[in-house]
């Protein structure tokens, strides 16, 4: 729809004149004026048309190019009106079907030479990356007797990344060098891990395996190794993103806490100064990170999981972990998301674990289902409640069964709660660097 067409003021005008018709039997002189003043309205409509197409109008929308889920951000639209008369008209903003809200239709004026703009608020609500459709706009003659349809293509594509929270605050204070400001500093962690740093004078409180007597001897007072975490070990995460991962906690699909646990553990991972790399697969492997480092490498991990998408087959965990250990050439920590449900997939878990047990340091991280776990704990009221109960209590023993094997295998296992997981995960890898077991 393009147009032109006539405005409400248009029709009312038409239909006013169309009157006078009716005063046809007073004589013919009314039915000539009639005649007469609908031409004008036909004239003046198609020189409201002319005028309106040397309107100028400049649209730009502005919205950040890296969004988050379920985070809002703000979207603005901004109209200069390059014409010499004002322009009044009626916006709609096509964002995407990926993003709710944005800018609403309703009547607005731009004098000449000046220039509008009109902000609103937007949620993603969906992860991936987006193209955003058009601008549209309605605009009205200088008469206000026609109407034509604009569009405006922008081009623009949004990417919108798992929500990492006051990650993403922290690194913005990072990059814009503010971090003292707010009281944070670099940290070393020194006096942890197993890699020698500095020596210094023992203090109250320090760990006694850690003196240097040899140096204490020689200087005459006790001296303490402090120590840092090993650089430069390989963290190789592996997301199954199979029909387990299509189950859905608080309307999202649980892939979704999966990759957001996955991108902090890669941010703490690289400011630890290790490798991190990510393999991503379910009926086959769909994208492979070698193990990186550096300052880009958080960037080309989000990158990697921002393609990440849940489909209904069934895992190979055999070419997923062949890809895994093509990529790891010295001793890694390989940490596998997914959910053994069923014996069978449980002992393929445990048996590609096994094959490298030698090599890597392994760990399994789960997801517990919270609706499982309440219908198991909620009191049974009527036959239909201890049905569920029953079947809920079952599923639980068998997973249950199957992690134990699992932890019999030498696996560690990180099984949390949607909410509870990125800290679990952090947690167990910063304890496994402490203990010097990577």
């Amino acid at each position: 729809m393009r147009g032109p067409f006539p405005t409400p003021r248009a029709a009312l005008l038409a239909a006013a004149l169309g009157a006078g018709f009716l005063l046809e039997p007073l004589g013919s002189s009314f039915v000539l004026a009639t005649l007469a003043a609908d031409l004008c309205l036909v004239v003046l409509f198609g020189i409201d048309v002319r005028l309106a197409r040397r309107q100028r109008l400049e649209v730009r929308r502005r919205i950040p190019s890296r969004l988050f889920l379920d985070r809002p951000c703000e979207v603005s639209l901004e109209v200069r009106n390059g014409g010499p008369w004002t322009a009044r008209l009626r916006l709609a903003d096509d964002l995407s079907p990926s993003l709710e809200g944005g800018v609403g239709p309703g009547a607005r004026c731009v004098l000449p030479g000046e220039t509008l703009t009109v902000s609103a608020t937007a949620k993603p609500v969906t992860r991936g990356e987006h193209a955003l459709g058009p601008v549209r706009m309605r605009v009205e003659g200088p008469m206000r007797l026609s109407w034509r349809e604009r569009r405006f293509d922008t081009g623009e594509v949004v990417k919108v990344y798992p929500d990492w929270g006051i990650l993403s605050t922290w690194e913005r204070l990072l990059v814009r060098g503010r971090s003292r400001a707010v009281g944070l500093r670099p940290s070393r962690e020194i006096g942890q891990g197993s890699e020698f740093e500095s020596l210094r004078d023992f203090q109250p409180g320090d760990d006694p395996r850690h003196l240097d007597w040899k140096v204490s001897v020689r200087r005459g007072r006790l001296s303490f190794r402090n120590r840092e975490f090993e650089r430069q070990q390989n963290l190789l995460l592996l997301l199954d993103t199979g029909r387990t991962t299509t189950a859905r906690w608080k309307e999202r699909e649980r892939l979704e806490v999966s990759l957001e646990a996955a991108g902090l553990l890669a941010w703490v991972a690289v400011r630890h100064h290790d490798r991190v790399g990510v393999v991503w697969f379910s009926g086959r492997v769909h994208g492979v990170l070698p193990p990186c480092t550096g300052p880009a490498a958080v960037g080309r991990v989000r990158e990697i999981l921002l393609r990440a998408r849940a489909d209904l087959e069934e895992p190979d965990y055999r070419e997923a972990f062949a890809v895994a250990r093509s990529l790891l050439p010295k001793r890694s920590l390989l940490l596998v998301f997914t959910d053994p449900v069923g014996t069978a997939m449980s002992e393929e878990i445990g048996r590609q674990f096994g094959e490298g047990a030698r090599r890597h340091l392994n760990g399994l991280v789960t997801l517990r289902d919270p609706e499982i776990w309440r219908i198991a704990d909620a009191p049974a009221a009527t036959p239909r409640d201890l049905a569920r109960k029953a079947s809920a209590e079952a599923i639980l023993e068998e997973r249950s069964r199957a992690l134990r094997a699992l932890e019999a295998r030498g696996v560690g296992i990180v099984d949390a709660f949607p909410w509870e997981v990125a800290a679990g995960v952090v947690g167990r890898y910063l304890d496994l660097k402490s203990r010097a077991l990577l």
